[in-house]
């Protein structure tokens, strides 16, 4: 009998991976990981730079805007570090300047704002961190000359010399001259000068609109002339005290004082208020001292007047006047004379303006310019 053989098939030996072939194994591992991160990061990182280059971008086209119509300011009538608002040359042929304003809240995140006209504030720019302003101004190499309209020109009474003597201690050439002069003549003279000052002495009626066509500034004391240079539908009223109040500082007159009272006078004087329907583009900067009718109030060259017609020079409303004795005067009024006889005859001007925008939370994203202010408007 014949045997046979039952062939069993070899088994399979499976080998492992050596402790070196695992170290390699991990330390590739490890390598790609850091690469995939490190290439990950870069993404993260360049998108990052991108975004914030596109902020950058975009505050840049802003700043051009905000540019173009600075530098063609003719009027401030605000200036502070986030708010600036002013005239330009009139746009839509109507003969009137037209109005802009551009302001930030100073909130991060808060939007840049820009008002045209005195109609709704629109957004500019959104998720502003930074809006700063910033002003260069300098003396304007005038003639210092100031036309004094008082009752005669030849023999001024206690309070006018007293005020002719303040003037020429401001280093100002004064001329008196009276208000019954012909239209020519005044037209004359005050083409030569760059101010001119109304004394509350004067009868209205011998000056009434004669001088509504000077271009130089005009300082006015006479309340019964506030409708006569069309500031207001009615001439001024007055109260008697001391004080008035601080409503507006961000105008050259009243920047140097804090909102709210300040002594105007060391005793119980006539202090002038506004009465009637007041011009559309005038600018109160002080009121009684209840703080509810206004007192000293401005209007740039361009304005829009109480009949509808412009401004030809700016125009300001003193608060003293209705027989005010002007030795009474506190040092407080006297600054405050002071500064509205400089604005009036554009003593300091604004030569530039800087201006740096942020937006987003990121600093890289910041841009900054500065503008020439090709007018050279009164500071």
């Amino acid at each position: 009998m014949s045997s046979c053989r039952v062939l069993v098939p070899a088994r399979t030996r499976r080998r492992g991976f050596t402790l070196a072939e695992l170290i390699v194994s991990v330390a590739s591992a490890s390598l790609l990981l850091a690469g995939m991160m490190s290439a990950i990061f870069l993404a993260i990182r360049s998108a990052d730079t991108n975004a914030d280059t596109a902020l950058a971008v975009e505050g840049s086209f802003v700043l051009e805007d905000i540019v173009a119509e600075l530098r063609d300011a003719v009027y401030f009538k605000q200036r502070t570090a986030t708010v600036v608002s002013f005239t330009v040359p009139d746009r839509d042929g109507d003969g009137d300047v037209e109005s802009i304003r551009y302001s930030w809240s100073g909130i991060a995140g808060g939007s840049l704002m820009r008002t045209y006209n005195g109609g709704t504030a629109i957004a500019v720019v959104e998720n502003v961190y930074g809006f700063a302003l910033d002003y260069k101004t300098q003396v304007n190499p005038i003639s210092g000359r100031v036309l004094m309209v008082v009752p005669d020109e030849y023999n001024l009474d206690t309070d006018d010399t007293g005020k002719k003597s303040a003037m020429e201690g401001w280093g100002y050439t004064v001329t008196p001259v009276s208000p019954k002069r012909d239209n020519n003549e005044l037209d004359t003279m005050a083409a030569l000068v760059d101010a001119i000052y109304i004394s509350e002495n004067i009868l209205s009626s011998d000056l009434n609109t004669k001088l509504n066509d000077a271009t130089a500034g005009i300082v006015n004391e006479e309340a019964a002339l506030h409708d006569d240079l069309k500031l207001s539908s009615a001439g001024g009223g007055a109260y008697t005290g001391t004080q008035i109040r601080i409503a507006d500082n961000t105008h050259y007159v009243t920047s140097a004082f804090a909102i709210g009272a300040v002594q105007m006078a060391t005793s119980a004087q006539p202090i002038v208020t506004m009465s009637g329907t007041l011009a559309p583009d005038l600018q109160v900067l002080t009121q009684d001292s209840s703080g509810t009718t206004p007192s000293l109030t401005v209007i740039g060259t361009g304005g829009a007047l109480q009949d509808g017609t412009a401004a030809a020079g700016p125009r300001i409303t003193l608060s003293m006047g209705n027989d005010f004795t002007f030795s009474a005067l506190h040092s407080n009024g006297l600054t405050l004379l002071q500064r509205a006889l400089d604005w009036a005859a554009r003593k300091y001007v604004v030569t530039s303006v800087g201006i740096k925008l942020q937006t987003g939370n990121d600093t890289s994203s910041a841009v900054q310019t500065r503008t020439e202010v090709f007018s050279r408007p009164r500071a």
